[in-house]
Formats: C-alpha cells, structure tokens, sequence
C-alpha cells in the first residue's frame, strides 16, 4: 500500500512541485494482516510480531543509523521488557490482579510502587525519596510529598534546598475543577472558571503574579492581563524572558477559520492550509516555518535582532514521529548546544534521545502513560550513567527534578497555559525538556513538539490545524478549555484528566481493562451521547470485566447491550447504567463501590443523569450485597 501526497483536487503532486513532497509506503503480511514494514524519505521501519500479534521488535532507520527496540509479555498480555537499543532492559514486575509494582533496569531499581486495595498507587521509590499520595474520595490527587532520607549535594554537604523535595496539595470545586494547588515553592495559587469550565483567572497571591482571561464563543482567547509583582530571582534563561511580555493588556486579533493574527505584539502569517508559516516576534526576531505534504514542520529560519539566522530542519517517520532535529546554518558550530539530536519511540512515547553530550532514556510511570518518571543520562564525557527523577503536579507536568540521593536538581513554574515562566538550574547541565504531557519543548522556536503538531504556550493554542479535522471540533486550533484539568498527549483528541471516564480511566492504571458503564455500542452513534473516550467508565480486573454480561459477543450480550440502548433513546441512562451496577455489586461486592461512585458523579457532571437519578444509583451501590 503506499500513501501519496495529494492535491486538494485529488490529484498526485509531482516530485518536481517541491522538495517537500512526500511518499509513504506500507507493507503488510498477507497472513496476519499485520503492519511489518514503512518507509518515507527520512526512513524506513519494520516491525515484527509473536505469534499472539503482539509488537515485539521495531526497528528504525534514519540517516543510515539503525535504532531497534524490543518487548517481551507475560501470560496477561502485560509488557514485562523493553529492550534498548544498545541491549539494555527495562522490566517491569505485576503483582497478581496485573498492577505494575516494580520498574527497573537490567536489575537496577528504578521505582518501587505500593499501591492501596483500589489499586491507586499511593507510594513511589525514586532513588532515597520516597512519594506519597494521598486521594480525596472521588479518586482526584489531594495531596503529594518526597522527602529524603539523605539530602546531600555532590560536594558531600547538606542540600538546605531540599527537606521535604516535594509538597503539594490540591483543592477541586463540586464540579471536580482545580481551584488551588499549594506549592513549598511557588505558594498558593487560585484558579477560577467559567460555566464551560473555562479558565478564567489564576492568581497567586504570595508572588503577586496573576493571569485573567477573556474568551470568545469559538473559545479563542480574546484577550489576557498578565501582571507580576515577583521579581526575578530565579534565574530566568534568555528565552524565557525575551518571548514573555508582562504587566499590560493583549489583545487578540481572530482571522477567518479561527486563525490568530497578532497577539501581544506578534504577527502570524498562514498558508492556505492553516499551518503558521511565519511569526514576527516583539524583540525583531522572525521565525519562517515549511512544512512537507503531510502538514509537518520539516524547516525553521530564524531571524536574530542581531543580524544572524539560524536554519533548523526535522524530519519524520513514516508515523509521524520526530526522528531528528538539526542546526544547519553556518554558525552552528560556533554554539555549545547540541546541533543535532535524534529522537527513539517506544509508541507515540518518546524513549531516547541523544546527541553529542550523551544519550538520554526516558521511564514513564506504566507502558500506558505519558507521564515521566525518571531520566537515564549516559554521559559521553565521563562514561558514566546517572539516573534522575521527575516530580510532577496533579496532571502531570513535571515541577522538580532529583538525583538518587534526593538531591534537588531543578524546579519550575508554569503559567496558566503551560508556559515555563520561572525554572531554578541547581545543577547547570540538568535537562528537562518536558512541559504537558507527552510535549517536548523546542527552545530554538519557543514551540513544544506535540506528537502530531505543535503548541504554543504563550498562546494556549497549537499553530497547525487538526489533522483529524471536525472530529476534533469547530475550532482546529483549540487545546482545551484548560490544562489543569485536560490532556491532549498526541495533539490529536483533548481529553479531561478526571476519573469516571473511559479515557481517564485507562490513563490512570495499568494491567486490567476499563469497563463503558453502560456498555459503549448501548450509545454508539447516538445523538447527544458522550464519545467512546468521555464515557462512563470504571477500572476492572481484567477476569471481573471479562465476566461481565456485556463484554463478548454471545447472543445474551447483544441482547443485554441492545436493551441498555433502548433505555438511552427514551434518555433513561440511569437504568442503562443499573444493570452493569447491580451485576457488578451481586458479583465482587464492594469491590469497586468507591469507582462506580466517581463515574456516577462524572455521569451526572455531563448531564446524563438528573440529580435524583445519581443520588438513587449511589443508594443501590451502598444496600446491594
């Protein structure tokens, strides 16, 4: 199969048209069905399966470098391996009900995971930390601590810095929105929303600093005020402070198709495709943006106030993924940052990055998550190999970064929409180039790589349109109504972070399955319904949801779903969802009371249950036996 870029009329684009023009080709098993090999012009990958259709070798080409990833699985299905490119291993240990309980490599622990009877992980090893989490009834992170059994820096004195590495808490509303995180560092901070759950102020009052918003139906941001009253005294790197303008109103000017033209003093240009092709910034720096056929960023010119330009070029796999970035102006060697790094996926995560100072492996919480644990360094310098632990907030942004001893090594702050506004290097050569979730920051355009576009963090807004197009909504360059509370990890489908829902569900765990409550074909296509990744749903054990009468195919499950539907069409969801709550409750007890109860809260927060409805649902789950 092959996969040539068109023109709009449907015709093929002829290669002489332009460099950028792209052809991808696709092979698969004439046995299995089964993907095993792609290939576009910056590389090729082959893929290679078990017996069971499970990926167990993917290797990568590019720039005549060869990157081969392995896996291994255990009887359950769950991964128990991934082995490195360079044969290294990291193996993941599950305990009976298939949670994660260890992760290390080739032996040496990484993360040791203590988890309460609900399977929510409640403690984490990170070198001498230990995490904790504590969890408020609904399943939403209360509080979170790391202290130190040892706080020493390198020199062999003590860290004053570190004492306890991490303290947090978090306060929600009634209808499950963040309206405070208290931080050691950066103090109290208040958030108010809208009634669409809008961010519309975020406030710390310690600091002085506070960010209001302003949106328009389409949810642009139609204006901001920012004003700060904290003083730099954190060691604000150029970039940050140079593309970060404060203390006055900005206005917004919308174009046709939701299109940003000027905010805060920079200019947007697009081409006919909605790609941003070019942004003049406050400070007389000019960025000029190409793309190939397939709407990828593969060139940036950079225009410096002082006269120079710099010239960056990324190339793709034949997914989509970033496999390089490279500096290609004259001056590139004149700098001491890295002029080329190349990228390694493990899925849509990124698992290795490396370039002249080293390589850098990348451990997420579980195989399903976006979220960072640790950073494995190998130093080309001195041949050695260090390990470091993120620190992130309720969502998953990490905050801090320690090294085994406990030892604080950074920390930051973040505006309301994701933008690094202060970081503290206590360690000078620390790397930390995660913002949101799965996004990568780019400090050469100010951008963070997204997966599959790119975001803009002054703005709260990706710079490319939707690549999967209305199904992604009205507005092709909306993020989310706010990023204390939603996800968007591969820049395709946002999604909220809370509990109850299919999506959150499956990010939130590991091992077992998510159970649709009630069964997701019982209101597949109907009008008014929630979406496969927004619905009602609870995490099983994998033999427990497997028992239930709507998973499988029997006649009895077709008629069981075909019932929960007739129940939705006359908008009875609540007696849709009694039939999977009292099977669950005759079959495993009180076992997932606590679960069901969040998802009922998170069913009534969409409007599918009244009031009444949601509170008698919760009756059955207190009485039945």
């Amino acid at each position: 199969m092959e996969k040539t870029s068109r023109r709009i009329d449907g015709t093929p684009v002829p290669a002489e048209e332009g460099k950028h023009y792209s052809r991808t080709r696709f092979d698969y098993d004439p046995l299995t069905g089964n993907l095993v090999k792609a290939r576009n012009r910056h590389s090729s990958v082959e893929l290679v399966y078990d017996v069971l259709d499970r990926l167990v070798s993917e290797t990568t080409v590019h720039n005549g470098q060869s990157a081969a990833v392995g896996y291994a699985y255990d009887p359950l299905g769950n991964r128990i391996q991934t082995v490195l490119p360079d044969g290294r291993s990291i193996n993941c240990l599950y305990y009976g009900s298939g949670h994660l309980h260890q992760i290390n490599l080739d032996g040496e622990v990484i993360s040791d995971i203590e988890r309460d009877r609900l399977h929510q992980e409640i403690r984490r090893t990170q070198g001498t930390l230990t995490s904790r989490y504590d969890y408020d009834p609904m399943g939403r992170l209360k509080h979170q601590t790391a202290t130190a059994n040892r706080t020493l820096q390198h020199n062999g004195k003590l860290n004053t810095l570190v004492g306890g590495a991490v303290r947090r808490s978090y306060r929600y509303d009634q209808a499950g929105n963040l309206i405070q995180t208290a931080d050691q560092r950066s103090g109290v901070l208040d958030y108010v929303y809208d009634k669409l759950g809008r961010i519309e102020s975020a406030v710390n009052k310690q600091t002085g600093r506070s960010e209001k918003f302003a949106f328009d139906p389409a949810h642009n941001i139609l204006s901001d005020k920012v004003s700060d009253g904290f003083k730099d005294t954190q060691g604000l790197s150029e970039h940050l402070s140079d593309r970060h303008h404060i203390g006055r109103l900005k206005g917004r000017n919308i174009g046709k198709g939701n299109r940003l033209e000027a905010y805060n003093g920079i200019e947007y240009t697009y081409d006919a495709l909605g790609n941003m092709i070019y942004r003049q910034l406050p400070n007389g720096e000019s960025q000029l943006f190409q793309y190939d056929t397939e709407n990828q960023l593969v060139l940036v010119e950079i225009k410096k106030p002082k006269g120079n330009t710099e010239i960056w070029e990324y190339a793709y796999d034949p997914f989509g993924r970033r496999l390089s970035k490279e500096r290609k102006d004259k001056l590139a060697w004149t700098s001491t940052a890295p002029k080329r790094t190349h990228f390694v996926w493990d899925g849509t995560r990124l698992l290795q990055e490396y370039n002249y100072k080293g390589s850098y492996t990348y451990i997420c919480t579980d195989q399903d998550s976006y979220e960072p644990l640790a950073q494995v360094f190998d130093n080309h310098k001195d041949q050695q190999q260090y390990l470091f632990y993120f620190h992130n907030n309720q969502i998953g942004t990490p905050h801090e970064m320690t090294d085994i001893h406990g030892n604080l090594l950074w920390y930051g702050s973040y505006s309301a929409w994701g933008f690094l506004t202060s970081e503290k290097r206590i360690y000078e050569n620390v790397h930390q180039p995660f913002r949101l979730q799965n996004q990568y920051f780019d400090q050469e355009i100010g951008l963070h790589y997204n997966c599959f576009r790119y975001y803009e963090p002054d703005t709260g807004r990706f710079v490319n349109q939707d690549p999967v197009g209305l199904l992604g909504g009205d507005n092709f360059y909306f993020f989310a109504p706010n990023i204390q509370d939603w996800l968007d990890p591969l820049g395709l489908a946002r999604a909220r972070a809370r509990p109850g829902t299919y999506g959150a569900e499956r990010r939130t765990h590991t091992g077992g399955e998510t159970n649709h409550v009630p069964a997701y074909d019982a209101y597949k296509g109907l009008d008014g319904a929630p979406s496969r990744h927004y619905g009602p749903a609870f995490h099983m054990d994998r033999a427990d949801h497997r028992s239930m009468t709507t998973t499988g195919s029997s006649h009895r499950s077709v008629a069981y779903r075909a019932q929960q539907r007739s129940h939705i069409r006359v908008g009875r969801w609540d007696l849709a969802m009694e039939m999977d709550i009292r099977e669950t409750k005759t079959k495993f007890g009180d076992k997932y009371d606590r679960r069901m109860r969040r998802m009922i809260s998170e069913a009534r927060r969409q409007r599918l249950l009244s009031r009444k409805q949601a509170a008698r649902l919760r009756r059955i789950i207190g009485r039945c036996s």
